[in-house]
């Protein structure tokens, strides 16, 4: 596997660029998958911005107090294992991602199941009697038997 070139991510609407405030982590660090590597302010907020790649920090792209486009460069990362060996947590990681974490966003599923059907209420069935008298209705009286209250406006 060749090295990875992690770009600023887009951290929120509207922004194109973010000061990188400081590193967490220096060339030649081991990092994990999600640790956060840089922390950097953009308009809004100071963000620390997790790593999606684990391995061997190849090179930091910016210097403390540098300002980074969004999509540009912003470390890259080496394969932590030699030789095609996949590293320990990736194995449980992909184990973890068989079995469904649980974790699911309001509206997307788990992917199991009927997908794009509803749930539809029973009809309930009524059998008419045979024998059953039909009653005709009572006439509706012209004139409401009482005046109904108006609340009054506050």
């Amino acid at each position: 596997m060749s090295e990875q070139v992690f770009l600023l991510p887009d951290l929120g609407e509207g922004l194109t660029e973010a000061e990188i405030v400081e590193w967490r982590v220096a060339v030649g660090d081991t990092v994990t998958v999600d640790q956060s590597v840089v922390e950097v302010e953009t308009a809004k907020a100071v963000v620390d911005v997790p790593c999606p790649y684990a391995g061997r920090v190849v090179a930091l792209h910016g210097a403390a107090g540098e300002v980074r486009p969004v999509g540009q460069p912003l470390i890259t990362i080496a394969p932590a294992g030699t030789g095609g060996a996949e590293p320990a947590g990736h194995a449980t990681y992909r184990e973890e991602e068989r079995a469904g974490s649980g974790n699911v966003l309001i509206g997307y599923g788990t992917g199991h199941g009927g997908v794009g059907r509803r749930r539809r209420r029973a009809r309930l069935a009524v059998a008419p009697e045979a024998s059953a008298p039909t009653v005709p209705a009572a006439p509706l009286s012209a004139a409401p038997a009482a005046p109904v209250p108006v609340p009054a406006a506050a």
